[in-house]
């Protein structure tokens, strides 16, 4: 679903293993780690909210280039462990296991993590664009 997909907002995807004790993907590095770590690390530091900010944008970005493409794509699970921060605390979103390109798909028919599912999920919602926010935020 990823395949041939370039934004400097979506984390980039090296190559993969594919070994019988060993199915990994290989993707950039990121020196920071992700926004819960960045959090963790950073919460007290000067300019920080300058910073979180710039991150706001750069999310939205990436969630604004996912979800209007020719087929539109849905992260799923959009949550701080799925963003990831470089050393010069620039952010890109990873992780796209639970990701799905189509409206269509419902709570029962997908995975994720149940604790930043939007509430209308569990009244059988579809997951549209307002689900990757919903998860956003929740993170």
């Amino acid at each position: 679903m990823c395949e041939g997909m370039k934004c400097q907002y979506l984390v980039n995807i090296l190559g993969y293993i594919n070994e019988p004790d060993n199915l990994s993907i290989v993707m950039e590095y990121f020196e920071i780690g992700n926004l819960k770590e960045f959090n963790r690390k950073f919460m007290m530091a000067g300019g920080v909210m300058t910073r979180k900010i710039r991150m706001i944008l750069d999310i939205s970005n990436g969630m604004n280039y996912l979800h209007t493409r020719d087929t539109p794509i849905f992260h799923s699970d959009l949550k701080l462990e799925n963003v990831f921060v470089g050393g010069d605390f620039t952010v890109k979103i990873g992780d796209f296991g639970f990701a799905v390109s189509r409206a269509s798909v419902s709570l029962h028919e997908m995975g994720g993590t149940f604790t930043h599912f939007p509430p209308e999920a569990y009244d059988n919602a579809k997951v549209d664009e307002l689900w990757d926010i919903y998860t956003l935020e929740v993170g």
